[in-house]
């Protein structure tokens, strides 16, 4: 029993990482490898929350190719360098894609779709850990609880792999289109779909555990006198 609670609360734990590597960087601009600040960088929440990034990742994805998606990133980020730096990046991006002609409406739309997303994804994280923190709080373990939990973190965990599988491919595109690197991968593209994996093992310990621990009490109890 003490097994399944502390892997019930390493997948509370888990899961907690995950959702807050939507708020942390999931694309930095870097330079010799290294981020340049926290200002020029772009999580999955200020992409959401930011209209004006917003706009731009939206035009980038209207022209339907991963390279401009690639370069309205670069773009977001831009306003916060200076310098050479700014210089060089403008004038690369300038030959990579225009974002003008987007209409209000195409932003609000594409704008509403990617919060219902992110919010559906947060929502996801604060169910399953709300069944598995309500099994800790009662002294009996319902299964189908746990199981529930365990299909909606399979959902979770293949949701965050894709985030990050599209957010490496965006910077590989960008910086292969720019022709120097520019962009990389920050710590939120890593963290979500890392910390969702290891909330799934934990919650599957936890079922694993239940399921031996239902069947040694079953074992254990007296076998019924015949009539």
């Amino acid at each position: 029993m003490r097994a399944m609670r502390l892997a019930a609360w390493a997948f509370v734990v888990c899961t907690a990482l995950s959702a807050l590597g939507v708020f942390l960087p999931s694309v930095e601009l870097e330079l010799a490898g290294k981020a340049v600040s926290k200002r020029t960088s772009l999580s999955l929440y200020r992409a959401n929350t930011d209209r004006d990034v917003a706009r731009k990742l939206i035009a980038g994805y209207e022209r339907n190719t991963k390279k401009r998606f690639g370069a309205a990133i670069l773009t977001a980020i831009m306003p916060h360098t200076s310098g050479h730096v700014n210089e060089a990046l403008d004038d690369a991006t300038s030959a990579m894609s225009t974002l003008d002609g987007i209409s209000e409406d195409d932003v609000k739309t594409g704008g509403l779709v990617f919060a219902i997303t992110l919010y559906v994804f947060l929502g996801l994280h604060a169910l399953m850990a709300g069944l598995v923190f309500r099994q800790l709080m009662s002294e009996v373990w319902r299964r189908k609880q746990i199981i529930v939990a365990l299909v909606v973190a399979v959902l979770v965990a293949a949701i965050a792999i894709g985030t990050c599988l599209v957010a490496r491919e965006v910077v590989w595109q960008a910086n292969d289109e720019l022709g120097f690197h520019a962009l990389g991968t920050g710590i939120g593209a890593y963290l979500t779909p890392c910390a969702a994996l290891a909330g799934l093992a934990a919650l599957g310990t936890v079922l694993v555990l239940h399921v031996r621990t239902a069947r040694r009490a079953v074992g254990r109890t007296p076998a019924q006198p015949a009539a």
